[in-house]
């Protein structure tokens, strides 16, 4: 399992339960176990309680920082929530302090992904479902 200190959490909406966590880690993908959300899952639910649940986890190569080394928190969490309204090109309120802006537009790629692949999944379940 990768190395907590190389991870955050950031706190989304959710319809039935108001927030969830949404896990961002660094790592390569080759580096990964392929069960790493159901284990991170499983920690959590440790950690927290039974019902507690992760939304997803997010793999990213740098996690946006500013050049002090403070994690971009909000600059996520604006990323999640404009995605969930389909918005990906519109600006972000990246401040003038961040170390790469590279790393942010990586991040937007990469939650794009997540929830292409998190749609895609719940599709499947759907169709699954009707059967």
């Amino acid at each position: 399992m990768p190395d907590p200190q190389k991870g955050i959490t950031i706190s989304v909406s959710d319809l039935t339960v108001g927030h969830v966590p949404l896990a961002f880690i660094t790592a390569t993908q080759s580096a990964l176990p392929p069960t790493i959300a159901k284990d991170l899952n499983n920690l959590v639910r440790k950690k927290i309680g039974g019902i507690a649940s992760l939304a997803g986890v997010v793999v990213l190569e740098r996690i946006p920082k500013t050049r002090s080394g403070k994690t971009l928190r909000r600059v996520l969490r604006e990323i999640v929530e404009r995605g969930m309204q389909g918005d990906w090109t519109g600006e972000l309120a990246v401040p003038a302090t961040v170390e790469d802006r590279s790393h942010v537009d990586w991040a937007r790629d990469k939650v794009k992904e997540w929830m292409a692949k998190r749609d895609q999944m719940g599709k499947t379940t759907a169709r699954k479902a009707k059967l």
